[in-house]
């Protein structure tokens, strides 16, 4: 955002000023230092602008990096830090993270992801917030009316920034655990399907990944084990929040307890009917109890759960996808047809395409 107020203080300056604030030294891009602090403490809109801008330092707040570093054999993945940032799981993270400490190319890379997660706070986020939020004017001036009077004045009041800086990092880091924790692991669960997809039915969320054969005991995908995990330490405060439900009845299905999977699947679609990812996803345990256990009426379930996402959404590709392969169990096969040729009009490239145009064909040539 451009400055919009001569005297308001503007993100660039205000990423200049926190580059600064380490090594306490140096001027910002823009108006002097102490000029730039000084508003800071006084004006409520620009300490706001100054929070969000907070994710900048969450993570790495006592990362000080001076200059560009090169890449180091022992450096991990580049790909990592975006996940890392996010909070998402990534094999090894904590590793990571301890290696990011002390190297600064790769505290250069986690600080270069985190300056992108600059999304607005959700209502629950904000009232978190709310209750850690630091009232950066105050918390300065009482640490200046504190401060040594030996400094100098310029000293002493980079001295008292970094410090009211430091606190406000401490705040973003709460901020950052709090989502972590408290946040349904429907992210963990789209990442082991796509991990290892075991059907050919595909969930609401997950990106495309071939359909893999598993033999003997395969050890799951670390994802679905922590997810497993957050749902064993979380579901019970958050049993009637139905993207908790959701989560719970997700790693029940790719668990292939798909009893469980329903139970949990229907109770959130009960409290969320609107949401067409939970009635996706519960059409697709349907569909599995129904293959498993050869019960017809689950099969006819969760058709009727697809026609009404479809009902609401006539262009949702997984919704389609997955009643064309319904239709296909009920030996439907000109309505799957009709299904699979509307998916490829829907999506003509991607790897879902490539599934949806073979059983189309393999349709045509049995004259189903």
């Amino acid at each position: 955002m451009d400055r919009v107020n001569q005297d308001h203080i503007s993100s660039v300056e205000i990423d200049s000023l926190l580059g600064v604030i380490p090594g306490a030294g140096g001027e910002p891009e823009g108006r002097p230092l102490e000029e730039l602090s000084r508003h800071l403490f006084g004006c409520d809109a620009c300490a706001q602008l100054l929070e969000r801008h907070r994710l900048a330092q969450k993570t790495l707040g006592e990362i000080r990096v001076n200059a560009p570093h090169p890449r180091g054999i022992g450096c991990p993945p580049e790909e990592c830090w975006p996940s890392l940032a996010a909070g998402l799981p990534v094999e090894d993270g904590d590793a990571a993270l301890a290696h990011a400490a002390t190297c600064g190319h790769c505290s250069e890379l986690m600080n270069s992801a985190l300056l992108s997660l600059r999304n607005d706070p959700t209502p629950e986020e904000e009232a978190f917030l709310d209750r850690l939020s630091v009232d950066l004017g105050d918390l300065a001036r009482r640490l200046q009316a504190s401060a040594p009077r030996v400094l100098p004045r310029r000293d002493a009041f980079s001295r008292i920034w970094a410090m009211a800086a430091s606190v406000l990092v401490a705040a973003a880091a709460g901020w950052w655990m709090y989502h972590r924790i408290n946040a349904a692991p429907l992210t963990l669960l789209s990442d082991a399907y796509a991990a290892r997809r075991t059907m050919d039915l595909r969930i609401a969320a997950a990106p495309f990944a071939p359909e893999v054969a598993i033999r003997g005991s395969a050890r799951p995908p670390a994802a679905l084990l922590d997810a497993q995990a957050a749902l064993a330490s979380h579901f019970e405060r958050h049993s009637q929040d139905p993207q908790w439900l959701h989560a719970r009845g997700l790693a029940d299905l790719l668990s292939g307890k798909y009893g469980e999977a329903v139970d949990s699947l229907l109770q959130a679609n009960r409290i969320q009917p609107e949401s067409a990812d939970i009635a996706i996803d519960l059409a697709v345990g349907l569909a599995q109890k129904g293959r498993n256990e050869g019960r017809a009426a689950d099969l006819e379930s969760a058709e009727t759960t697809l026609n009404g996402v479809l009902a609401r959404q006539p262009e949702n590709p997984p919704a389609c996808f997955d009643r064309a392969l319904v239709r296909e169990d009920r030996q439907e096969g000109k309505l799957a047809l009709e299904d699979w040729e509307h998916y490829l009009q829907l999506d003509g490239s991607s790897g879902w395409a490539g599934e949806a145009r073979e059983h189309a064909e393999r349709i045509r040539t049995s004259g189903q």
